[in-house]
C-alpha cells in the first residue's frame, strides 16, 4: 500500500471516533439543561402536587424553626391541644416565621375539603406537627 493512501485511511479511521464524541458531549450537554429545566419548575410552583380533590391549606405551626427538619414532599401529622387534626398530609411548601405570629412557622399542607376545614376550626389553638416517617 502506498504511503499516501496509508496516512488517508489513517486520519479517516480518526473521525468516526470524533464525531461519536462530540455526539455525547452534545448530548450529556442537553441532557443536564433540560433536567435543570423541568426540576426548576417543579419548585416554582406548589400547587402542581395537589391531586383532584385537594386544596392547599396554610398552617401556622407552634415551634419556630422547624424549616430544617420539615421539607416539602413530606408527610405530617397534625396535633391540636384537644386531638389529632389530620395525619399523613402532603407538605407543599414551608415558609418562614408566620407575620405578627412569633414562634411560629408557616406550612402549606395539600388536604381533602373536610380535611382542611377541621383545620380551619382549630386555627386559633397551637397546632403541632409529627413527621412521618414512614412514607
Amino acid at each position: 500500500m502506498s504511503l499516501a493512501l496509508n496516512k488517508f485511511l489513517i486520519r479517516l479511521g480518526r473521525w468516526p471516533r470524533r464525531i461519536a464524541v462530540l455526539a455525547c458531549v452534545i448530548l450529556a450537554g442537553s441532557s443536564a439543561i433540560s433536567e435543570h429545566s423541568s426540576h426548576g419548575a417543579r419548585r416554582t410552583n406548589p400547587l402542581d402536587r395537589l391531586q383532584t380533590g385537594q386544596v392547599a391549606v396554610p398552617v401556622s405551626l407552634a415551634t419556630a424553626g422547624v424549616a430544617g427538619v420539615i421539607e416539602p414532599g413530606q408527610h405530617v401529622g397534625l396535633l391540636s391541644s384537644h386531638s389529632l387534626l389530620a395525619d399523613h398530609l402532603l407538605v407543599l411548601k414551608v415558609s418562614g416565621e408566620v407575620p405578627g405570629q412569633e414562634g411560629t412557622t408557616g406550612i402549606l399542607v395539600a388536604a381533602d375539603r373536610p380535611t382542611a376545614l377541621r383545620i380551619a376550626k382549630s386555627s386559633t389553638e397551637t397546632v403541632l406537627a409529627v413527621v412521618d416517617k414512614s412514607s
